[in-house]
């Protein structure tokens, strides 16, 4: 994905991956993402089933509603300090995610409903201690999972009843 488009001879940045702009693109293995974009849109990536890791440049400040949903072969996410909140269903049935880390001095604020609904692989995440607002259902149908740690200085003080429903281990 390139950092700047011209059009009629005038150059913009590219801030914001569109809403759906490659979703069911399966035989897409990677992106590179620029370090301009601030946005990634509902459904970006949804289906593209062949990802198998993804490193968020340290410009996104946020992921959109089911921007990575089923991307079935996607093993790891690494998230930058400066994403601010994940949407909802953002990582939805992505069933091969094992591990997602988040970047030191995360300003994460918000991990929305069902925000990792059905990763089954996901086995062990740490939750940024800046995190104040942990959606229903987030880790619901983790099956996989064995180890969840808060920061230190976590802002979590009650966790929702579905918030970790099913998760067996």
């Amino acid at each position: 994905i390139p950092s700047e488009v011209s059009n009629y001879g005038t150059t913009y940045e590219v801030t914001y991956v569109y809403e759906e702009a490659f979703a069911s693109w399966k035989n897409a293995i990677s992106f590179t993402l620029p370090n301009t974009i601030k946005t990634i849109g509902e459904f970006a990536f949804s289906e593209c089933t062949s990802m198998d890791n993804l490193t968020l440049p340290e410009s996104v400040e946020l992921i959109g509603a089911n921007a990575f949903e089923k991307c079935l072969r996607m093993v790891t996410v690494n998230v930058s300090n400066t994403v601010k909140e994940i949407g909802e269903k953002a990582f939805f049935a992505c069933t091969d995610l094992g591990t997602v880390t988040f970047a030191n001095n995360s300003v994460l604020n918000k991990i929305a409903d069902n925000a990792f609904l059905d990763c089954t692989s996901l086995f062990k995440i740490t939750i940024p201690g800046s995190v104040s607002d942990l959606g229903e259902g987030v880790f619901k149908n983790c099956t996989g999972l064995k180890d969840v740690t808060f920061g230190d200085d976590s802002k979590i003080t009650k966790l929702k009843d579905s918030t970790f429903e099913d998760c067996e281990k």
